[in-house]
């Protein structure tokens, strides 16, 4: 190591010759020592000390932290202070070393030391006097001259330090190093080397570096051309066989280092170890794939309805992830001895037909299918045994079959093959058993879409055939709706409708997939106890072997050439009224699903049917009643409670001269006025202020409508509702013009014709009552009730009066004032007119929640009843009604509007009068008493609410009434 040079003169005049002295002192130290700094440091202070003439002190260099580099004779806690007390920052160290000997009490003189212009470190000067020993001179060259020794001594440490460090850091790397001349030959390796390739030192410098590489030529030589241009390769692969065989994965960095001509002479390589990190990512790799390929099948499975084309393309799928070039799956047949071909990809013209149906009486295919074992080969043609004899004669090698379960029993086998003889990883065996699973879910799958359609298709038929029975009264369209049905919900050749008839099954209704039936025989109920008797289905899969197949039934089948039937009774109110029956013209096991779906069908028809029936009759009961009320020879007549005509039959069209249609509506003085104007009470008023009949009344005489006299002889009746509140009056006349003297005869003709009108009138009661029953449906009781309950109920109140029952006016029954929901009740009156005025559209318009209101339930349910029947009477067909309800702070409006011929303002207050009727721009009259409103009036003021009318001629009207808010 070279001196280190100064700068400068000492026998400069500036110096005394002890201050030249002690700076020669000082130069010999810093030549001495400069190649060592410590040492260096160390005389250097001595020399300084010398200088000062001090007793000890210390030395605080940097770079940066200051550091403590030296001391001597300073108080123990000085140097703890020193120590301890040093920033961790660039700091003034001149002040630093000031304040800490000043915070001790220790005089000392501070000298700098400084290297191009810059402090590196002071050196602190214990002395006994504080007159300095040299001058300012002496010490800024000196402290120049120590800076820059300290400086270039730790200048020429770093390199040295440097190399050492890096041999070390070589030598014991956990990296594999190694170094080769431009031959090859190795000529150092560090100890990670030697471990991670089993050799000593010694044999690993004996060997080339070819000799442990074991990747193809050609990637040789390609590593090599690309060293050789670019001078360093990074990060590449290698793999080197260690010492016992292994082949390990090395990641390597190689420098080239050339002359200076730029001819390699040393190749200088760091190698790590990656083969676990390989194997791991080789071993991801395939699990992402495995993963994606399960992901891409179950994608293609994800649309059950296309199973046979999503199996194809999981064929094609697996041929591609797999690298097997023939895949096929197959299933059981529903006898569990055949393996039926479902899809398959990459299988020859010749393969194909071989493999299209496999036998489960091999033993391999029987052990995959059934027995649930899992095949990988590498080469079947080494297969011992007699299996896989198809492929083996095509040239396949390697295979894997799988077996497909579905809901944990055996549906199939997934075979993969490959020409080519193909070693399996555990991993390979799995992705396909993964697959086969898949499969089998798929195949459940496709089995539950297939049931869940079926049950949608039932569940839409049912709800069809639902509305269509509630839509019609008509028997045979019924009938006809029925069979329909039952035909495409139970996929049958034939459905059938029989009804009782005596002691036979008579056909009413038949619907056949193809042809035209081939025997009307009624069938003998002789031979059908269990279906009468039990209620039980009748089920017969084959007619000529079935043991339940009565002589009669098979008799009824053949003439028809039907095998199969399934037949359910039709029970309605505890009596059989009919059967329900499929039929097929093969032999048919049906399922208990097929009973249980015909007997839904059954149930929901019954009511229906036997309703159906039961309002057949009854319009026969009202045309024989129309028919005697209009072929009587006495005039007869009906009026409201307010004395207008709602009822004008033949006969008094023919004594009064007044058309029926002039009449209806008209008041009833209009019609029977007196010819001699007498002052007497009218009939109408008679009878309701009595409340009983009155008749005969002879010697009155009334005017025609062509003015001519007639002398009458008259009695009427009053009619009463359900609560005794009179409705109006029932009355007849007699001609007394040519047969004055007959009035006892005309008496008796009119009890024995009111005689004939209670007849009648009591079967459409009595009808009305059996429908009251339980097990009817709302929406059907509702049909009959509107029918009955109002027409015949109302002439059976008329005969009862007629013959001289007594009954009241106005309802007796308190008021039952309570909290309840309003919209429940208007909803039910709303669907009880849509069931019965089908011609009009009704709606309800509401803002929710609504309050509770404070309301007698049955005077609401007549109110609301009256304004429907008001609307539906006066609105022409196909026009909408609608019933808004509104809440404000006290009340909860209800609001029925019409599109109908509307109210004139002056009669806007008259209709809420008893008997008042608006008249129709035609004049006819609607049917009806007059009641409705007044009630209506009557009943709203008894619940302390009001009720009025909004309507212009032509522009409908909106009845209004008001309901208390529940407090």
């Amino acid at each position: 190591m070279s001196a280190v040079p100064f700068v400068g003169n000492i026998d400069d005049a500036s110096f005394t010759p002890a201050e030249a002295c002690a700076l020669v002192r000082l130069l010999d130290a810093l030549q001495l020592h400069a190649s060592d700094r410590d040492a260096l440091l160390r005389a250097a202070f001595e020399r300084v000390c010398q200088a000062f003439n001090g007793a000890g002190g210390c030395a605080l260099i940097h770079p940066s932290p200051l550091r403590l580099a030296y001391h001597s004779n300073l108080p123990p806690a000085l140097v703890a202070h020193l120590q301890n007390a040093l920033p961790a920052e660039e700091v003034d160290s001149v002040a630093f070393a000031q304040n800490a000997f000043a915070a001790h009490n220790v005089a000392c003189d501070i000298l700098p030391l400084t290297a191009r212009d810059r402090i590196v470190g002071v050196l602190c000067i214990t002395t006994a006097s504080h007159s300095p020993a040299c001058g300012d001179v002496w010490r800024a060259r000196a402290g120049a001259w120590i800076g820059d020794a300290l400086a270039r001594a730790h200048e020429q440490t770093l390199p040295r330090q440097s190399i050492e460090w890096y041999r070390e850091f070589v030598e014991h790397s956990p990296d594999a190093i190694w170094e080769s001349d431009a031959q090859g030959q190795l000529v150092f390796v560090n100890d990670a080397t030697c471990e991670l390739l089993g050799y000593t030192r010694a044999e690993m410098l004996a060997k080339c570096v070819k000799e442990f590489e074991q990747d193809p030529l050609t990637y040789r030589d390609a590593v090599r051309r690309e060293l050789r241009d670019k001078g360093m390769l990074v990060n590449k692969l290698a793999h080197l066989r260690t010492k016992n065989g292994l082949i390990k994965t090395f990641r390597f960095t190689t420098r080239q280092v050339s002359d200076q001509q730029g001819n390699p002479i040393r190749f200088q390589t760091i190698m790590r170890d990656v083969s676990d990190q390989e194997e791991l990512a080789h071993s991801l790799q395939l699990s992402n794939q495995a993963l994606a390929a399960l992901n891409g099948i179950a994608n293609i499975f994800s649309r059950p309805s296309e199973l046979s084309h999503a199996l194809t393309l999981v064929c094609e799928q697996i041929a591609s992830i797999t690298g097997m070039e023939t895949v096929a799956i197959h299933l059981i047949d529903p006898t569990r001895s055949f393996l039926d071909m479902a899809a398959q990809h990459g299988l020859s013209d010749t393969l194909l037909p071989q493999v299209q149906r496999l036998g489960l009486d091999d033993p391999i295919t029987r052990s995959i299918a059934l027995e649930g074992r899992v095949i990988a080969e590498r080469d079947v043609m080494t297969f011992v045994g007699t299996g896989f004899a198809g492929p083996r004669s095509e040239g396949y090698h390697a295979g894997i079959c799988a077996p497909i379960r579905r809901r944990g029993e055996s549906a199939g086998v997934l075979f993969v093959g490959s020409r080519l003889v193909t070693g399996y990883r555990q991993s390979d065996v799995d992705l396909l058993t993964n697959v086969a699973n898949q499969i089998g879910v798929a195949l459940e799958n496709a089995d539950l879409y297939l049931q869940m359609q079926n049950r949608v298709r039932e569940l839409e038929g049912l709800a069809q055939l639902s509305t269509a029975c509630v839509s019609t009264l008509d028997p045979d369209s019924l009938y006809r709706l029925v069979v329909d049905s039952t035909l495409e919900l139970l996929a049958a050749d034939v459905a059938e409708i029989r009804l009782v008839e005596n002691t036979h099954l008579a056909r009413v209704a038949i619907r056949l997939r193809d042809g035209e039936p081939r025997s009307h025989a009624p069938i003998s109920l002789a031979g059908l106890e269990a279906l009468v008797n039990s209620h039980k289905p009748l089920i017969i899969n084959d007619r000529d072997n079935d043991p339940h197949t009565t002589p009669e039934i098979r008799d009824a089948l053949a003439l028809s050439d039907w095998r199969a039937m399934l037949a359910v009774p039709l029970y309605t109110h505890d009596r059989l009224i009919g059967t329900l029956a499929v039929l097929r013209a093969l032999p048919h096991p049906w399922s208990r699903k097929e009973t249980d779906l015909l007997r839904t069908v059954a149930n929901q028809v019954v009511n229906a049917i036997y309703n159906a029936q039961l309002f057949q009759k009854v319009l026969a009961e009202q045309r024989q009643t129309k028919a005697i009320f209009d072929s009587g020879l006495n005039g007869l007549y009906v009026t409201n409670a307010r004395g207008y005509l709602t009822m004008f039959n033949d006969a008094a069209e023919h004594l009064t001269g007044w058309r029926r249609d002039e009449a209806i509506g008209q008041p009833w003085e209009k019609i029977f006025a007196n010819a001699d104007d007498s002052p007497d009470k009218s009939l109408v008023h008679q009878v309701i202020a009595a409340r009983k009949n009155v008749y005969p009344r002879a010697g009155r005489t009334i005017q025609r409508r062509d003015g001519t006299r007639m002398p009458v002889l008259e009695a009427a009746a009053p009619l009463f509702d359900d609560k005794g509140s009179v409705l109006g009056i029932v009355g007849a006349l007699w001609d007394l013009s040519r047969e004055k003297q007959a009035e006892l005869e005309r008496a008796n003709l009119m009890e024995v014709f009111a005689h004939q009108l209670s007849t009648p009138l009591t079967t459409l009661v009595n009808a009305a009552e059996m429908l009251e029953r339980p097990s009817l449906k709302p929406a059907q009781r509702a049909v009959l009730l509107g029918i009955l309950k109002n027409e015949g109920a109302r002439l059976q109140t008329f005969a009862r009066q007629f013959l001289g029952k007594k009954g009241a006016f106005a309802s007796s029954a308190p008021v039952n004032l309570q909290a309840l929901s309003l919209l429940p009740l208007v909803e039910s009156a709303v669907q009880r007119y849509r069931t019965d005025n089908r011609q009009h559209r009704l709606r309800i318009k509401t803002t929710r929640p609504l309050p509770l209101v404070l309301a007698d339930p049955e005077r609401v349910e007549h109110v609301l009843a009256n304004l429907l029947d008001n609307a539906v009477n006066y609105s022409p067909e196909g026009t909408p009604i609608t019933i808004a309800l509104r809440a404000s702070d006290a009340h909860v409006e209800v609001a029925v509007t019409d599109q109908g011929i509307g109210i004139p303002l002056d009669e806007q207050e008259l209709i809420f009068q008893r008997f008042y009727r608006v008249r129709q721009p035609t004049g006819e009259r609607v049917h009806g008493h007059g009641l409705g409103l007044a009630i209506v009036r009557e009943m709203v003021t008894e619940m302390q609410g009001t009720v009025w009318v909004e309507s212009r001629v032509g522009n409908g009207a909106t009845f209004r009434f008001t309901l208390r808010r529940q407090k």
